[in-house]
């Protein structure tokens, strides 16, 4: 009994194996491909031209296909329509587009284009403060003022009376200048034994030491000074004999001017006013009736006027 099932079942195996085989080659196993999407193409459109015009065709929808690409075939539409109509958009003619704008740098300002609305402020250089001329400084000058003296025994003999100058300066415009004048003077006699025309005349030289300190404001300048130095006097009585003792007809006297001033200008001119005592010695001009040295010391107060280098 269990020999007949097992041939029975045994025969079954050997009649089922090939057909099993068979069928395993005959059917083998399909493997479905991956499923993808194309994405979506946006339809550009041709250049149109004015000469040609290009007719518009709809595009064909675009399906998924659900066998591999290189064994799907797109119904009812031949494969080379695509390749047709790319033939016709390249026979279609190039048309050039415009040249751009031209347009400034990036860095270039609204402000340094130049324009009839716009124009660049005009810049111009700043002035150069006003300096004095180079150089020393010589001054021409010339002036007078009033002159009288100082003690009381030529007070009453003489009367007040007037000065006048020509001066030579150097060195204005520095601290330290030279200064030679000449000077004259007239003081009316009173004396009771003289005619009432008598005059005495002095007429003199003398060098100074000036020291200035210049002051400049644009084209002016003022400059205060002080002044000493040395000098001759030779006074005379004229328009009368002298008579007696009271006086002699003329005497040569050693003075030693001292003083200061103002000096204001414009440019060249200028204008100064001045104050100078002098000290005398060796003056025998009253003789016996007052033997001392000084009786003819004098002051002088006055103007000048002139013109610098």
């Amino acid at each position: 009994m269990r020999a007949c099932l097992g041939l029975v079942i045994g025969g079954c195996m050997w009649g089922w194996a090939p057909a099993w085989a068979q069928q395993s080659e005959v059917r083998p196993s399909v493997v479905e491909p991956p499923k993808f999407e194309p994405a979506p193409v946006e339809a550009k459109p041709a250049p149109v031209s004015e000469t040609a015009p290009v007719e518009e065709t709809e595009a064909a929808p675009l399906t998924p296909p659900s066998t591999p690409p290189a064994a799907v075939e797109s119904p009812g539409a031949p494969a080379e329509e695509a390749p047709a109509a790319e033939k016709k958009t390249a026979k279609q003619p190039i048309i050039p587009s415009p040249p751009p704008e031209a347009r400034p740098p990036r860095h270039a300002h609204a402000a340094d284009t130049p324009s009839a609305e716009f124009a660049p402020p005009m810049v111009s250089a700043p002035a150069r403060p006003w300096a004095p001329p180079p150089g020393p400084g010589i001054s021409i000058q010339g002036g007078g003022g009033v002159v009288d003296f100082a003690r009381a025994q030529m007070q009453v003999l003489t009367r007040t009376g007037g000065y006048w100058d020509a001066r030579l300066v150097v060195g204005t415009r520095r601290v330290f200048a030279i200064e030679t004048a000449y000077i004259g003077s007239a003081h009316p006699m009173m004396a009771t034994e003289l005619s009432n025309n008598a005059t005495l005349i002095g007429n003199g030289a003398e060098g100074l030491m000036r020291v200035n300190l210049p002051l400049y404001v644009d084209h002016a300048f003022i400059t205060p000074f002080v002044i000493a130095g040395l000098g001759w006097m030779h006074y005379a009585v004229n328009g009368a004999d002298v008579m007696g003792e009271t006086m002699a007809n003329s005497d040569d006297v050693a003075v030693v001017p001292v003083g200061g001033g103002l000096s204001i200008g414009q440019g060249h001119l200028f204008f100064e006013a001045r104050f100078a005592y002098r000290f005398t010695y060796f003056n025998d001009l009253l003789g016996q009736v007052s033997p001392r040295e000084d009786n003819l010391r004098n002051w002088t107060l006055g103007a000048n006027v002139g013109y610098v280098f």
